[in-house]
């Protein structure tokens, strides 16, 4: 057993992208097994409706008429357990990918999402834009994304700490992204995925542009700057979370314009600040251009015109959640709602105490036991001040997104929309690897094994839960 387990960690050394392309393969292989038997729809028949006798209208329009072209998909050209990971809002992204959105209720999922399927779905498939094509190409997408953006956080965390440590932490930052309680909305027609990704994605670039270098700031450093807020507004179409990220660029213009106080304005600093402004804006045209697309098709100046095309910031998106799903703050703190806050409780805990833990600019020299690790760790890129600065800022967006999961949101979501967040990886990597102990309310807790056991069979059974149409969703 001993020899074995070497045998993988030199492998996992050597070749950590094939070993993170293993377990991959294994995790979501286990999951597909996992949906493919689950008892099935019980709960909601929305999916067999619409795959076999749904109209060109809606997820929950029957019809008597049957598209033979989803038929023959579900017999022949997919195996039966791809049905089961078309449930609850896959529904709507799958119709919406087919034949844009429709009714205004649609306009709470992530439109770079349904157009970035319907256009793949177009080009792959030479002009065929079935239902059933969409499906396909959503869940192909999921896959797809979720492996890269498995390589992206090994990248980034290996950026940010360093050295033969680094690697390591990477390494287990990596594995805990594969088995996150997000579980099978990874693979599913969802939006999560693409998320992280472009999420780990506009963090990378931002880490990269960020570095500090011996000839000072250039304009590639600022150009990546601009890059990562590209990256972070693609990331908001998605999903409208992302826009959470503006905050990084607000801290880095707070901290520029108490620079210029003391030490005066300079070419860098000012260069900085624009770009620092421009990747601002781009995150925010993440959440505009589809609010300004809705705009323009509800809103003609006529008294026919929707209630919020009235309001003093017309956004078709805050009114659906508004209207359509009650999103508001303390409305879900009901008493029937208390199962789902128990089972968002452990993410929730996660994302608290680990954006705590980076806001205290933790101790991340090596420990005792990693002492032999090469000089300069952590952060090879930019010392451990720079680390524990990025680690700061990378917070801050978790942290604001736990208060409002609690507070505001449909709180059961947390634990598949805090996939695409970096510092709990992090975190959680730092117990398995050399702080197995923390101390909560005065008192040491050895948590690392309790976790990563409550992510796996939590993500196993709620494979199972959402191939059968049941909550949480």
């Amino acid at each position: 057993m001993q020899r074995q387990r070497r045998r993988w960690e030199a492998f996992s050394e050597s070749s950590p992208t094939r070993a993170l392309l293993c377990i991959f393969v294994i995790w979501k292989a286990l999951l597909l097994l996992v949906v493919t038997l689950s008892p099935g729809p019980d709960y909601d028949t929305s999916t067999l409706l619409l795959l076999h006798g749904g109209d060109d209208r809606g997820p929950s329009s029957p019809s008597s008429r049957t598209n033979g072209g989803h038929r023959v998909w579900l017999s022949r050209g997919a195996p039966h357990g791809l049905e089961k990971l078309v449930r609850w809002d896959a529904i709507y992204f799958a119709k919406i990918s087919e034949r844009g959105y429709l009714y205004e209720q649609e306009w709470a999922f992530g439109w770079g999402f349904t157009r970035l399927i319907a256009l793949s779905t177009k080009v792959g498939g030479k002009g065929n834009t079935s239902l059933s094509a969409e499906i396909n190409t959503g869940i192909a997408i999921a896959h797809i994304a979720h492996l890269f953006s498995v390589i992206v956080l090994y990248r980034l965390t290996e950026l940010m700490f360093g050295g033969r440590r680094g690697r390591k932490l990477a390494f287990i930052a990596s594995v805990l992204h594969i088995i996150t309680p997000a579980g099978v909305f990874l693979s599913a027609p969802y939006a999560e995925s693409l998320f992280s990704l472009l999420n780990f994605s506009g963090h990378l670039i931002y880490a990269t542009g960020s570095t500090p270098s011996r000839g000072g700031r250039s304009w590639g450093n600022d150009l990546l700057l601009v890059l990562s807020g590209a990256a972070f507004g693609l990331a908001t179409t998605m999903r409208s979370n992302g826009l959470l990220n503006g905050i990084i660029y607000l801290f880095d213009v707070a901290s520029e314009l108490r620079s210029l106080s003391r030490n005066g304005i300079g070419i860098a600093n000012a260069r900085k600040i624009v770009a620092l402004g421009v990747a601002g804006v781009l995150v925010g045209l993440g959440t505009v251009i589809p609010q300004w697309i809705a705009y323009l098709e509800y809103c003609s100046g006529t008294e026919s015109d929707r209630p919020w095309c009235r309001h003093t910031i017309p956004s078709v998106y805050t009114w659906v959640q508004d209207h359509y799903w009650n999103v508001g703050f303390m409305r879900y703190w009901t008493f029937s709602n208390l199962p789902l806050f128990a089972l968002a409780g452990p993410m929730l805990s996660i994302l608290g105490l680990s954006a705590i833990w980076a806001l205290r600019r933790p101790n991340i020299r090596p420990a005792a036991r990693t002492k032999r690790v090469a000089s300069p760790a952590p952060g090879a890129a930019g010392g451990e001040s720079f680390t524990r600065t990025q680690l700061q800022k990378f917070a801050m967006p978790q942290l604001v997104l736990t208060i409002l999961a609690l507070t505001t949101y449909h709180v059961q979501i947390i634990t598949r929309i805090s996939s695409g967040y970096v510092v709990w990886y992090w975190w959680l990597a730092f117990l398995i690897s050399e702080e197995p102990q923390i101390v909560v309310f005065g008192r040491k807790w050895n948590l690392a094994k309790p976790i990563v056991r409550w992510m796996v069979v939590y993500a196993i059974l709620q494979s199972g839960l959402f191939a059968s149409f049941l909550p949480p969703a």
